[in-house]
């Protein structure tokens, strides 16, 4: 089983193109302190051996918290290109 030994954020921001990040416009916001509740809720999970069983499983996680930013999302200045 592969380690997460650090995270790069570099790394993550050009290697997570995942299904509807398109959808997303890139001047919408949700709230830090919920992201971050999220992302450590998720880090607790697999360091106490959570696994995720298949892609699907993956798909629908991802899906889900897509549709968490759509509900949640605040809009913030104009939409710009994609700079990454």
């Amino acid at each position: 089983m592969a380690e997460i030994r650090q995270i790069d954020y570099d790394k993550i921001s050009v290697s997570c193109r995942v299904k509807g990040k398109d959808f997303i416009p890139n001047n919408w916001y949700v709230p830090a302190r919920k992201a971050w509740q999220i992302f450590a809720w998720t880090l607790l999970q697999i360091r106490k051996g959570a696994v995720i069983r298949s892609d699907k499983d993956v798909d629908s996680f991802i899906h889900k918290y897509w549709e968490y930013v759509e509900d949640h999302a605040f809009a913030y200045g104009e939409e710009k290109e994609d700079e990454d």
